[in-house]
């Protein structure tokens, strides 16, 4: 029991380091092309994407980030034009969000980006 404990510690553990140095890198590469947004941004408009319309709170949970972060990006995203948030017609008291063109053309050029960083 022990020795699987530790190998699923050191899995974690390399795991954690990986994603941090993923982040770190390609929030690197947002910055060289002066995009306007960091990587978890990235990562809600390609949930966003992959999902739309979704709600606030569904891609809240989905990406395991509060709400108040949520809040945060959804209002930075929003004031950029990059997304759009509406309330849903079956209850408004839910936000959907979706991309908005210029959205699209953000993601397919950083997104073409990091393709090229992996290769």
């Amino acid at each position: 029991m022990a020795k699987s404990k530790n190998d699923y510690l050191t899995v974690s553990t390399y795991n954690a380091i990986l994603h941090r140095q993923l982040q770190r890198d390609m929030n690197q590469l947002l910055i060289k092309d002066k995009l306007p947004v960091n990587i978890t941004e990235m990562y809600l408009m390609v949930l966003i994407l992959e999902s739309q319309p979704i709600s606030q709170r569904r891609a809240s949970t989905t990406l395991a980030v509060d709400e108040g972060l949520m809040t945060r990006m959804v209002k930075h995203l929003t004031s950029l034009g990059l997304i759009h948030k509406e309330a849903a017609v079956r209850d408004r008291r839910v936000k959907e969000l979706t991309l908005t063109e210029d959205g699209e053309k953000l993601l397919d050029y950083a997104l073409a980006q990091f393709n090229k960083w992996w290769e």
